[in-house]
C-alpha cells in the first residue's frame, strides 16, 4: 500500500477510535547563532557575511561601538565565504550560485556584477593593488579575474588539471597565488600571461589542501591540511621555506602577517588556538583560546591589536596586555 494511503488509513482509524490528536510542539529555531563565513575591513568597519542563511546578509560591525550598525541583503546566494575590498566597495563571492556582488558601503546597496558559471561556488577572493579581483572556484578549480573598471571577467582556467578546489588565493602586482585541493598544490599564475608554475615544495605534496593564504610585503604564508602546519615562503625565492607546526591541530584556518614586527599570527583547528610565530627567534607562542573548538575565519592586525573573526563572534587580542576580549555578533545586532 502506498505510504500516503497508509497515513490516511491510520488517521481514519484514529478518528474512529477516538484516539487523541497528535500534539505538535514548536521548539523554536534550531540555532540562534549568527554564522559568519566571510569578513573584511572597509575603513573602520568590519563587514561580515553570513553562511547558511537566505538571503545572504552583510553586517557592518563597528568595533568602537561593538555593534552591527547596518545590514545589507545580497540579491543571490546561499552564503558567502569570499570577501575583498576595493576602496569603499566590498566585493562578496557567494555559493549556490557562484555570484560576485558589489556592496557600496557608502549607500548600503548591493548589486550582482559577475558570476563564475558553470561553477557554483566562489571559495576565495583577493584584490590586487590596481583594483582587479581574483576568485577561486569550485567544482571547476578555476581562477577568474574581474575588473571593476570595465566590468569584464577573464578566465585563467583550472589551476591544476583534475583538481576541483581553489580554496585560497592571494595576489600581488604581478602574480596570483592559488591554494589548491583536495590534493595540495600551490600555483603561481602570471597575471599578464596566465602562465602557471607549481611552487609547493615537493616534500609537502602529500598534503590535502593549501587551505589558507596570506601575503604581505613579499612574505607568503600558507596553511596546510590536514597536518595543521603553516609554511612561510618569500615570493622572491620560493625554493626556500620555513614550516611552523601547531602541535595536535589539523588545520590552520586564518593567518595575519605583522610585517612591522616580523611576526605571524595564526588560528588553528580543532583546538581553536591563536598563536604567534616570531620570525626573529623562530619561536611559536600560544596566545589564547577564545573557546574550545573556536574556528578563526580571518585574522586582521589593527591599531596594535589582533582582530579575529570566529564563527559567530569577533575577538580582540592585545599583545601588550595579553588580554582577550570578544563580542557575540548576534547580541551585537
Amino acid at each position: 500500500m502506498p505510504f500516503n494511503a497508509v497515513v490516511a488509513v491510520a488517521l481514519a482509524v484514529g478518528l474512529v477510535t477516538g484516539a487523541p490528536a497528535p500534539v505538535v510542539d514548536d521548539l523554536g529555531p534550531a540555532s540562534s547563532v549568527t554564522s559568519i563565513s566571510g569578513s573584511e575591513f572597509v575603513g573602520d568597519k568590519l563587514y561580515v557575511a553570513t553562511g547558511g542563511i537566505k538571503p545572504t546578509k552583510i553586517g557592518a560591525y563597528d568595533p568602537a561601538q561593538r555593534k552591527v550598525t547596518s545590514i545589507t541583503e545580497l540579491p543571490s546566494g546561499d552564503g558567502a565565504w569570499a570577501t575583498a575590498a576595493v576602496g569603499t566597495d566590498l566585493y562578496v563571492g557567494t555559493y549556490t550560485p557562484g555570484d560576485l556582488h558589489k556592496v557600496d558601503t557608502t549607500t548600503g546597496t548591493a548589486v550582482k556584477v559577475a558570476d563564475v558559471k558553470p561553477d557554483n561556488f566562489i571559495w576565495c577572493l583577493d584584490a590586487a593593488s590596481d583594483g582587479k579581483l581574483y576568485a577561486g572556484t569550485y567544482p571547476g578549480g578555476r581562477v577568474v579575474e574581474y575588473d571593476p573598471a570595465t566590468g569584464k571577467t577573464r578566465d585563467f582556467g583550472q589551476a591544476v588539471a583534475g583538481e576541483q578546489y581553489v580554496r585560497s588565493i592571494a595576489v600581488d602586482d604581478t602574480t596570483i597565488y592559488a591554494g589548491v585541493g583536495a590534493k595540495a598544490h600551490l600555483i603561481a599564475i602570471d597575471r599578464a600571461t596566465g602562465a602557471k608554475r607549481e611552487i609547493l615544495p615537493p616534500e609537502l605534496a602529500d598534503r590535502t589542501f593549501v587551505g589558507t593564504l596570506a601575503l604581505e610585503q613579499g612574505l607568503l604564508a600558507a596553511g596546510l591540511s590536514a597536518t595543521g602546519d603553516m609554511m612561510l615562503m618569500e615570493t622572491a625565492d620560493p625554493s626556500t621555506y620555513t614550516l611552523v607546526d601547531a602541535p595536535g591541530d589539523s588545520y590552520v584556518t586564518a593567518i595575519g602577517i605583522d610585517a612591522a614586527n616580523n611576526d605571524v599570527y595564526f588560528g588553528t583547528r580543532p583546538s581553536g588556538t591563536l598563536y604567534r610565530y616570531d620570525r626573529d627567534t623562530a619561536t611559536t607562542e600560544k596566545l589564547a583560546v577564545p573557546y574550545d573548538g573556536a574556528s578563526f575565519g580571518r585574522i586582521f592586525l589593527r591599531g596594535g591589536k589582533v582582530v579575529g573573526v570566529l564563527t559567530s563572534s569577533v575577538v580582540e587580542y592585545d599583545p601588550a596586555t595579553k588580554e582577550l576580549t570578544g563580542v557575540d555578533l548576534t547580541q551585537a545586532g
